[in-house]
Protein backbone atom coordinates (compact mmCIF):
# COMPACT_ATOMS: atom_id res chain seq x y z
CA UNK A 1 0.00 0.00 0.00
CA UNK A 2 1.31 3.51 -0.76
CA UNK A 3 1.55 6.59 0.48
CA UNK A 4 1.22 9.96 -1.63
CA UNK A 5 1.85 12.93 0.48
CA UNK A 6 1.91 16.82 -1.54
CA UNK A 7 1.79 20.70 -1.06
CA UNK A 8 -0.75 22.31 -2.34
CA UNK A 9 -0.89 25.13 0.23
CA UNK A 10 1.69 27.37 3.04
CA UNK A 11 0.87 30.14 4.96
CA UNK A 12 3.52 33.02 4.50
CA UNK A 13 3.76 34.29 7.86
CA UNK A 14 3.35 31.31 10.06
CA UNK A 15 6.04 29.40 7.97
CA UNK A 16 5.69 25.65 9.69
CA UNK A 17 1.65 25.56 8.60
CA UNK A 18 0.79 24.31 5.33
CA UNK A 19 -2.27 22.43 3.74
CA UNK A 20 -1.51 19.29 2.23
CA UNK A 21 -3.02 15.94 0.14
CA UNK A 22 -2.69 12.97 1.57
CA UNK A 23 -3.60 9.47 -0.20
CA UNK A 24 -2.95 6.40 1.33
CA UNK A 25 -3.16 2.96 -0.81
CA UNK A 26 -6.74 3.10 -2.80
CA UNK A 27 -8.58 5.78 -0.62
CA UNK A 28 -9.37 8.75 -1.82
CA UNK A 29 -6.96 12.01 -0.85
CA UNK A 30 -7.81 14.16 2.11
CA UNK A 31 -6.58 17.76 2.32
CA UNK A 32 -5.20 18.53 5.27
CA UNK A 33 -5.13 20.29 8.18
CA UNK A 34 -8.12 17.45 9.42
CA UNK A 35 -8.92 16.65 12.83
CA UNK A 36 -9.16 13.28 13.56
CA UNK A 37 -11.39 11.36 15.47
CA UNK A 38 -11.21 8.66 18.38
CA UNK A 39 -12.98 5.09 16.82
CA UNK A 40 -12.25 3.84 20.70
CA UNK A 41 -15.31 1.42 21.27
CA UNK A 42 -17.28 3.47 23.58
CA UNK A 43 -20.94 4.65 23.23
CA UNK A 44 -20.28 8.33 23.12
CA UNK A 45 -16.75 8.11 21.25
CA UNK A 46 -16.58 11.06 18.50
CA UNK A 47 -16.48 8.60 15.46
CA UNK A 48 -20.28 7.24 16.56
CA UNK A 49 -21.57 11.22 17.21
CA UNK A 50 -20.55 12.46 14.14
CA UNK A 51 -22.58 12.70 11.23
CA UNK A 52 -21.31 14.62 8.57
CA UNK A 53 -18.88 12.30 6.57
CA UNK A 54 -17.36 15.82 5.15
CA UNK A 55 -15.39 16.40 8.14
CA UNK A 56 -14.25 12.77 8.40
CA UNK A 57 -10.76 11.88 7.85
CA UNK A 58 -7.96 10.29 10.33
CA UNK A 59 -9.48 7.81 12.58
CA UNK A 60 -7.16 6.72 15.44
CA UNK A 61 -8.31 3.40 17.39
CA UNK A 62 -5.63 3.86 20.93
CA UNK A 63 -5.07 1.06 23.42
CA UNK A 64 -3.32 0.83 26.36
CA UNK A 65 -1.58 -2.50 26.08
CA UNK A 66 -0.10 -4.12 29.25
CA UNK A 67 2.40 -6.72 28.45
CA UNK A 68 1.67 -9.31 31.54
CA UNK A 69 -1.62 -9.14 30.71
CA UNK A 70 -1.28 -9.54 26.45
CA UNK A 71 1.25 -12.48 27.66
CA UNK A 72 -1.79 -13.95 30.09
CA UNK A 73 -4.25 -13.66 27.37
CA UNK A 74 -1.92 -15.68 24.38
CA UNK A 75 -0.74 -18.25 26.30
CA UNK A 76 -4.04 -19.10 28.66
CA UNK A 77 -7.41 -17.22 27.75
CA UNK A 78 -8.75 -18.09 24.25
CA UNK A 79 -12.11 -16.59 25.21
CA UNK A 80 -10.25 -13.03 25.86
CA UNK A 81 -8.34 -13.02 23.15
CA UNK A 82 -11.38 -13.63 21.10
CA UNK A 83 -13.13 -11.02 22.63
CA UNK A 84 -10.32 -8.95 22.47
CA UNK A 85 -9.96 -9.20 18.80
CA UNK A 86 -13.49 -8.73 17.79
CA UNK A 87 -13.99 -6.19 19.88
CA UNK A 88 -10.49 -4.35 17.87
CA UNK A 89 -12.22 -5.24 14.64
CA UNK A 90 -15.42 -3.72 15.52
CA UNK A 91 -13.42 -0.58 16.72
CA UNK A 92 -11.37 0.07 13.63
CA UNK A 93 -14.40 -0.53 11.06
CA UNK A 94 -17.23 1.17 13.47
CA UNK A 95 -18.77 3.92 10.74
CA UNK A 96 -16.39 3.53 8.42
CA UNK A 97 -16.18 5.63 5.29
CA UNK A 98 -14.31 5.42 2.28
CA UNK A 99 -12.67 8.68 2.68
CA UNK A 100 -11.50 7.39 6.38
CA UNK A 101 -7.60 6.54 6.83
CA UNK A 102 -7.99 4.18 9.63
CA UNK A 103 -4.52 3.61 12.47
CA UNK A 104 -4.61 1.22 15.23
CA UNK A 105 -1.81 2.75 18.54
CA UNK A 106 -0.94 0.13 21.06
CA UNK A 107 1.13 2.05 23.99
CA UNK A 108 3.45 -1.11 25.79
CA UNK A 109 3.05 -0.27 29.42
CA UNK A 110 4.16 -1.91 32.46
CA UNK A 111 4.75 -1.65 36.26
CA UNK A 112 8.39 -2.44 36.19
CA UNK A 113 11.01 0.05 35.34
CA UNK A 114 11.93 -2.66 32.77
CA UNK A 115 9.82 -3.45 29.84
CA UNK A 116 10.61 -7.42 28.39
CA UNK A 117 8.64 -8.18 25.46
CA UNK A 118 9.63 -11.57 24.08
CA UNK A 119 9.85 -12.14 19.61
CA UNK A 120 6.76 -14.63 20.51
CA UNK A 121 4.66 -11.88 21.81
CA UNK A 122 5.84 -8.93 20.01
CA UNK A 123 4.96 -11.03 16.74
CA UNK A 124 1.47 -11.12 18.36
CA UNK A 125 1.18 -7.68 19.17
CA UNK A 126 2.22 -6.86 15.32
CA UNK A 127 0.10 -9.50 14.09
CA UNK A 128 -2.87 -7.66 16.42
CA UNK A 129 -1.58 -4.31 14.63
CA UNK A 130 -2.50 -6.08 10.97
CA UNK A 131 -6.12 -6.21 11.89
CA UNK A 132 -8.43 -5.86 8.93
CA UNK A 133 -9.44 -2.38 8.13
CA UNK A 134 -5.95 -1.07 9.93
CA UNK A 135 -4.53 1.43 6.98
CA UNK A 136 -1.27 2.40 9.10
CA UNK A 137 1.50 0.74 11.19
CA UNK A 138 1.79 2.81 13.75
CA UNK A 139 5.28 0.80 16.09
CA UNK A 140 4.39 -0.35 19.41
CA UNK A 141 7.18 2.16 21.07
CA UNK A 142 7.05 2.45 24.45
CA UNK A 143 5.76 6.01 25.15
CA UNK A 144 7.62 6.54 28.32
CA UNK A 145 11.39 7.63 28.36
CA UNK A 146 12.34 4.66 30.97
CA UNK A 147 10.86 2.04 28.89
CA UNK A 148 12.21 3.23 25.65
CA UNK A 149 15.27 2.55 23.73
CA UNK A 150 16.75 2.92 20.33
CA UNK A 151 17.76 -0.67 20.07
CA UNK A 152 14.12 -1.79 21.03
CA UNK A 153 13.03 0.50 18.63
CA UNK A 154 15.01 -1.19 15.45
CA UNK A 155 13.91 -4.13 16.79
CA UNK A 156 10.20 -3.80 16.40
CA UNK A 157 10.81 -1.90 13.20
CA UNK A 158 12.21 -4.84 11.59
CA UNK A 159 9.69 -7.06 12.98
CA UNK A 160 7.13 -4.82 10.94
CA UNK A 161 9.33 -5.22 7.80
CA UNK A 162 8.97 -8.50 7.86
CA UNK A 163 5.48 -8.67 8.82
CA UNK A 164 5.38 -6.18 5.51
CA UNK A 165 6.78 -8.80 3.62
CA UNK A 166 4.42 -12.00 4.74
CA UNK A 167 1.28 -9.69 4.61
CA UNK A 168 -0.10 -6.99 2.00
CA UNK A 169 2.23 -3.77 3.10
CA UNK A 170 1.04 -1.23 4.95
CA UNK A 171 2.92 2.37 5.37
CA UNK A 172 4.73 2.47 8.60
CA UNK A 173 3.76 6.10 10.66
CA UNK A 174 7.00 6.56 12.70
CA UNK A 175 5.50 7.16 16.10
CA UNK A 176 7.89 9.74 18.02
CA UNK A 177 7.32 9.57 22.33
CA UNK A 178 7.34 12.97 23.71
CA UNK A 179 8.70 12.10 26.80
CA UNK A 180 12.03 11.13 25.21
CA UNK A 181 15.19 13.56 25.02
CA UNK A 182 15.39 15.45 22.17
CA UNK A 183 18.68 13.86 21.08
CA UNK A 184 16.97 10.63 21.08
CA UNK A 185 14.35 12.37 19.37
CA UNK A 186 16.57 12.31 16.45
CA UNK A 187 17.69 9.02 16.13
CA UNK A 188 14.28 7.68 16.08
CA UNK A 189 13.85 9.74 13.21
CA UNK A 190 16.95 8.90 11.19
CA UNK A 191 15.97 5.27 11.93
CA UNK A 192 12.41 5.90 10.61
CA UNK A 193 14.30 7.57 7.49
CA UNK A 194 16.47 5.41 6.44
CA UNK A 195 13.50 2.91 6.21
CA UNK A 196 11.60 5.08 3.94
CA UNK A 197 9.33 6.10 6.50
CA UNK A 198 7.57 9.88 5.26
CA UNK A 199 4.60 10.11 7.94
CA UNK A 200 5.15 10.61 11.71
CA UNK A 201 3.39 11.12 14.67
CA UNK A 202 4.49 12.87 17.71
CA UNK A 203 2.94 11.96 21.03
CA UNK A 204 2.38 15.43 23.45
CA UNK A 205 1.44 13.01 26.54
CA UNK A 206 -1.56 14.96 27.19
CA UNK A 207 0.45 18.77 27.00
CA UNK A 208 -0.01 21.27 25.47
CA UNK A 209 1.79 22.35 22.47
CA UNK A 210 4.00 25.78 23.49
CA UNK A 211 5.21 22.83 26.22
CA UNK A 212 7.08 20.56 23.69
CA UNK A 213 7.64 23.79 21.13
CA UNK A 214 11.12 23.85 21.45
CA UNK A 215 11.58 20.23 20.43
CA UNK A 216 8.23 20.47 17.51
CA UNK A 217 10.85 23.11 16.61
CA UNK A 218 13.43 20.83 15.99
CA UNK A 219 11.29 18.17 14.39
CA UNK A 220 9.76 20.32 11.79
CA UNK A 221 13.40 21.55 11.12
CA UNK A 222 14.79 17.97 10.79
CA UNK A 223 11.64 16.93 8.70
CA UNK A 224 12.45 19.81 6.26
CA UNK A 225 16.16 18.71 5.77
CA UNK A 226 14.90 14.88 4.90
CA UNK A 227 12.82 16.39 2.65
CA UNK A 228 15.06 18.27 0.72
CA UNK A 229 17.46 15.24 0.90
CA UNK A 230 15.11 12.53 -0.35
CA UNK A 231 13.10 14.54 -2.54
CA UNK A 232 10.01 13.17 -0.60
CA UNK A 233 7.89 15.41 1.40
CA UNK A 234 6.76 14.67 5.07
CA UNK A 235 3.40 14.56 6.82
CA UNK A 236 3.26 15.23 10.45
CA UNK A 237 0.41 14.05 13.12
CA UNK A 238 0.07 14.68 16.39
CA UNK A 239 -1.22 12.51 19.37
CA UNK A 240 -2.45 13.61 22.43
CA UNK A 241 -2.29 17.33 21.98
CA UNK A 242 -4.09 19.29 24.74
CA UNK A 243 -6.11 22.66 25.32
CA UNK A 244 -4.58 24.70 27.80
CA UNK A 245 -4.64 24.68 31.23
CA UNK A 246 -7.80 22.51 31.99
CA UNK A 247 -11.00 22.92 34.88
CA UNK A 248 -11.54 26.51 33.86
CA UNK A 249 -14.92 27.64 32.52
CA UNK A 250 -13.31 28.32 29.07
CA UNK A 251 -10.32 26.98 28.18
CA UNK A 252 -8.52 28.59 25.17
CA UNK A 253 -7.98 25.64 22.13
CA UNK A 254 -4.48 25.95 21.84
CA UNK A 255 -5.10 22.08 20.41
CA UNK A 256 -6.35 24.28 16.91
CA UNK A 257 -2.96 26.14 16.68
CA UNK A 258 -1.75 22.71 15.98
CA UNK A 259 -1.72 23.50 12.33
CA UNK A 260 0.08 26.40 12.65
CA UNK A 261 2.96 24.77 14.54
CA UNK A 262 3.59 22.41 11.66
CA UNK A 263 0.93 19.23 11.71
CA UNK A 264 -0.53 18.31 9.38
CA UNK A 265 -3.45 16.54 11.89
CA UNK A 266 -4.54 16.10 15.36
CA UNK A 267 -6.57 13.56 17.92
CA UNK A 268 -8.03 13.13 20.85
CA UNK A 269 -5.92 13.29 24.47
CA UNK A 270 -5.82 9.85 24.82
CA UNK A 271 -3.18 10.17 27.82
CA UNK A 272 -4.29 8.61 30.94
CA UNK A 273 -2.55 10.01 34.22
CA UNK A 274 -2.17 7.15 36.95
CA UNK A 275 -4.00 8.16 40.03
CA UNK A 276 -3.54 6.36 43.59
CA UNK A 277 -6.65 3.67 43.72
CA UNK A 278 -7.56 5.04 47.15
CA UNK A 279 -8.24 8.18 45.36
CA UNK A 280 -11.03 7.03 43.80
CA UNK A 281 -12.50 5.89 47.55
CA UNK A 282 -12.30 9.53 48.78
CA UNK A 283 -13.78 11.05 45.92
CA UNK A 284 -16.49 8.91 46.26
CA UNK A 285 -17.09 9.81 50.10
CA UNK A 286 -16.90 13.35 48.81
CA UNK A 287 -19.83 12.66 46.62
CA UNK A 288 -17.39 13.97 43.83
CA UNK A 289 -17.49 10.84 41.79
CA UNK A 290 -21.28 10.37 41.20
CA UNK A 291 -22.00 14.61 41.32
CA UNK A 292 -23.69 15.36 37.72
CA UNK A 293 -23.84 18.81 38.19
CA UNK A 294 -19.87 19.12 38.70
CA UNK A 295 -19.26 17.13 35.98
CA UNK A 296 -21.25 19.05 33.86
CA UNK A 297 -19.43 21.81 34.67
CA UNK A 298 -16.40 20.30 33.07
CA UNK A 299 -17.72 19.09 29.63
CA UNK A 300 -16.69 21.38 27.04
CA UNK A 301 -17.71 22.37 23.43
CA UNK A 302 -15.61 24.25 21.18
CA UNK A 303 -16.49 27.70 19.80
CA UNK A 304 -15.43 28.65 16.30
CA UNK A 305 -16.10 32.06 16.81
CA UNK A 306 -13.83 32.39 19.91
CA UNK A 307 -11.41 29.74 20.06
CA UNK A 308 -12.59 28.72 23.52
CA UNK A 309 -13.46 25.28 24.88
CA UNK A 310 -16.90 26.24 26.49
CA UNK A 311 -18.37 24.51 29.42
CA UNK A 312 -21.93 22.77 28.24
CA UNK A 313 -23.35 24.82 31.52
CA UNK A 314 -21.76 28.45 30.65
CA UNK A 315 -23.81 27.55 27.50
CA UNK A 316 -27.15 27.41 28.44
CA UNK A 317 -26.43 30.00 31.66
CA UNK A 318 -24.85 32.97 29.56
CA UNK A 319 -26.75 32.79 26.70
CA UNK A 320 -24.07 32.47 24.29
CA UNK A 321 -25.93 29.51 22.32
CA UNK A 322 -26.86 31.71 19.35
CA UNK A 323 -23.03 32.92 18.70
CA UNK A 324 -21.66 29.06 18.30
CA UNK A 325 -24.51 27.30 17.43
CA UNK A 326 -23.38 26.20 13.61
CA UNK A 327 -26.13 23.52 13.31
CA UNK A 328 -28.97 21.14 15.02
CA UNK A 329 -26.94 20.16 18.26
CA UNK A 330 -26.51 22.93 20.23
CA UNK A 331 -30.25 23.46 19.56
CA UNK A 332 -31.25 20.22 22.10
CA UNK A 333 -28.19 21.61 24.44
CA UNK A 334 -30.19 25.34 24.30
CA UNK A 335 -33.92 23.87 24.74
CA UNK A 336 -33.70 21.42 27.64
CA UNK A 337 -33.27 22.56 31.03
CA UNK A 338 -29.46 21.51 31.62
CA UNK A 339 -29.88 19.77 35.43
CA UNK A 340 -32.46 17.62 33.64
CA UNK A 341 -30.13 15.77 31.44
CA UNK A 342 -28.31 12.73 32.44
CA UNK A 343 -24.64 12.92 32.06
CA UNK A 344 -23.81 10.14 29.53
CA UNK A 345 -26.55 11.97 27.14
CA UNK A 346 -24.53 15.04 27.81
CA UNK A 347 -21.05 14.01 27.32
CA UNK A 348 -22.52 12.47 23.91
CA UNK A 349 -24.26 15.47 22.80
CA UNK A 350 -21.00 17.98 23.91
CA UNK A 351 -18.83 15.44 22.11
CA UNK A 352 -20.81 15.64 19.23
CA UNK A 353 -20.94 18.82 18.62
CA UNK A 354 -17.21 19.79 19.47
CA UNK A 355 -16.55 16.57 16.56
CA UNK A 356 -18.63 18.66 13.89
CA UNK A 357 -16.83 21.77 15.04
CA UNK A 358 -13.28 21.31 15.16
CA UNK A 359 -13.82 18.81 12.28
CA UNK A 360 -15.30 21.78 9.73
CA UNK A 361 -12.79 24.48 11.35
CA UNK A 362 -9.96 22.22 10.56
CA UNK A 363 -10.97 21.93 6.88
CA UNK A 364 -11.49 26.02 6.84
CA UNK A 365 -8.04 26.85 8.09
CA UNK A 366 -6.80 24.18 5.64
CA UNK A 367 -9.12 26.31 2.66
CA UNK A 368 -7.84 29.52 3.69
CA UNK A 369 -3.98 28.25 3.77
CA UNK A 370 -4.81 26.85 0.27
CA UNK A 371 -6.20 30.68 -1.00
CA UNK A 372 -3.08 32.24 0.47
CA UNK A 373 -5.44 33.91 3.05
CA UNK A 374 -2.90 35.52 6.29
CA UNK A 375 -3.99 32.65 9.20
CA UNK A 376 -2.27 35.62 11.60
CA UNK A 377 -5.19 38.23 11.23
CA UNK A 378 -7.76 35.34 11.35
CA UNK A 379 -6.25 33.88 14.54
CA UNK A 380 -5.98 37.73 15.83
CA UNK A 381 -9.90 37.78 16.19
CA UNK A 382 -10.29 34.55 18.04
CA UNK A 383 -10.49 35.71 21.53
CA UNK A 384 -9.28 32.77 23.58
CA UNK A 385 -5.54 32.01 21.53
CA UNK A 386 -4.69 36.04 21.33
CA UNK A 387 -1.82 35.53 23.97
CA UNK A 388 -0.80 32.58 22.59
CA UNK A 389 0.10 33.87 19.17
CA UNK A 390 3.33 35.73 20.76
CA UNK A 391 4.60 32.04 21.01
CA UNK A 392 3.53 31.38 17.88
CA UNK A 393 5.59 34.20 16.24
CA UNK A 394 8.41 33.02 18.10
CA UNK A 395 8.10 29.40 16.79
CA UNK A 396 7.71 30.88 13.37
CA UNK A 397 10.74 33.05 13.08
CA UNK A 398 13.28 29.52 13.97
CA UNK A 399 11.55 27.40 11.35
CA UNK A 400 13.86 26.97 8.23
CA UNK A 401 12.64 28.82 5.67
CA UNK A 402 12.55 26.40 2.53
CA UNK A 403 9.44 25.49 0.69
CA UNK A 404 8.98 22.92 -1.90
Amino acid sequence: MSLQVSTIGWDEEYKAAKSVSLRVGSKPSIITPIRSFDLRHTSYCESKMVKATTVRGLNEVFRDIDVGKLQKMYEEDGKKEEDFSKNLYRAVNARATKSEVKMVRFDLSTSNDNLSVSDELLDYLLCLLNTAGNDIFIPPIPSTNNHYSIELARHILDKIDQQNKNFTPKPILGYIPGAIPTKKTMELIDEYVKRGVAMFGFDFRGGSIEKYSPKVRKIVNKLREVEKDTGNQSYLHAFNVSPAKEGDVIIPATDMLSYEYGFDSYGLSHYHRQYPPELLTEMAKKGWVFDEEKAKKNLKVFATEDYGHHSVESIVKDGIEGKIKKDGSLVALSTIEVAAIRYVKLKAMSIRYTGENTGTESRSVGGRIKSKEKLSEYLKEKQYVKEHIVHLEDFSRQISEYKN
